[in-house]
């Protein structure tokens, strides 16, 4: 069983020209393998990770998904935020043909927000919403687990808990943890992709993976550097108007 991206090219369009994000991109999941995807701030990260589950189509290349794939965890735009907590859970649940009564709890109890279980999305704590999004993604059944920058929320306190569910409901499983964040690869992941000018390179020592795209950050970071003394002034970081293109494509999962 193992999920594959053969050939995967995927361009968008900015200031009508045509950027290649990825080119001829080959990425292997064997199951039970936890493989990290780094690559820079605004590279396109989310895009990849809705091609992989199917939101998103490539341009070209072929998909061979062995595996039930879950959405890019962290993803919230598809809930309601005028309806509770546990409604939310239930509608979505259905769709992958859960039906346990006690479902909806049991993920609110994994995102540690139990006590709003009936209250408005809209009226929760503001961590509310991004707990919802993580608890209800690992609780689901799934080969792989697809996560967006973060494997685990950022709420400093739920952080040590949240670590201890994730590694408790995806166990035996897949992950894929596409991220710009460097230790967040090296805590969760055993391997790991380098996404450079659209070209992943895979290293099957994270450790070395990490350091490689550790030095492209410290070498992008120069150049910009130099850059900017010579302009005299600030220069833009590229990836933001391919992000921009982006924004319609991101709102509408």
């Amino acid at each position: 069983m193992s999920f594959i991206l053969e050939n995967v090219t995927r361009s968008i369009a900015v200031n009508g020209n045509r950027r290649t994000l990825f080119d001829a991109l080959n990425i292997e999941i064997r199951a039970g393998e936890r493989v990290g995807f780094l690559a820079p701030s605004k590279a396109g990260k989310t895009l990849l990770l809705k091609i992989m589950c199917g939101t998103e189509r490539a341009d070209e290349g072929r998909i061979h998904r062995g595996m039930r794939v879950s959405w890019p965890i962290g993803t919230s735009d598809f809930f309601s935020p005028s309806s509770s907590i546990a409604w939310n859970v239930r509608s979505i649940a259905r769709f992958y043909g859960v039906t346990a009564p006690d479902f909806a709890r049991r993920v609110a109890e994994i995102g540690g927000i139990a006590a709003n279980l009936n209250t408005p999305l809209s009226a929760c704590p503001p961590p509310g919403r991004q707990l919802l999004a993580w608890s209800l993604g690992i609780a689901m059944d799934f080969d792989l687990y697809l996560f967006d920058n973060l494997a685990v929320p950022a709420k400093k306190e739920f952080k040590d808990q949240a670590t201890a569910f994730l590694n408790e409901y995806t166990a035996g499983r897949a992950i894929f943890v596409a991220s710009s964040v460097a230790d967040t690869v090296a805590t969760h992941c055993e391997s790991t992709y380098v996404l450079e000018d659209g070209h992943a390179t895979f290293y099957e020592d994270v450790s070395e993976g990490v350091k490689r795209f550790k030095e492209v950050q410290k070498a992008e970071a120069e150049r910009r550097k130099v850059m900017e003394e010579e302009v005299g002034q600030e220069v833009p970081d590229e990836s933001d108007q391919s992000m921009e293109m982006l924004g319609d494509i991101v709102a509408a999962l």
